[in-house]
């Protein structure tokens, strides 16, 4: 419950923040409530953090990616019996 309260109250003010300053216009919603609250705290210092900005909105936008969705085998399951 106080979960979805603080994430609930991180994307209403992103929203109020984001209808406020038409200037910076960054989706925060693909970012984690903690990492959006700290790029709101950016944003209040104007032009200064952009560049830092933009460095963690061009992060949020790859993809994710693990070990387990390349398809590969661990390093000890494919190394087989030696050949003769």
């Amino acid at each position: 419950m106080l979960k979805s309260t603080f994430f609930s109250t991180i994307l209403v003010a992103v929203a109020i923040h984001a209808s406020a300053d038409s200037a910076h216009t960054h989706d925060l919603s693909d970012l984690p409530s903690d990492v959006a609250a700290r790029v709101i705290e950016l944003q209040k210092h104007g032009d200064r953090f952009e560049a830092a900005i933009d460095a963690i909105m061009a992060e949020a936008m790859k993809p994710s990616w693990t070990f387990d969705d390349c398809g590969h085998e661990p390093a000890e399951i494919q190394h087989g019996e030696p050949q003769s």
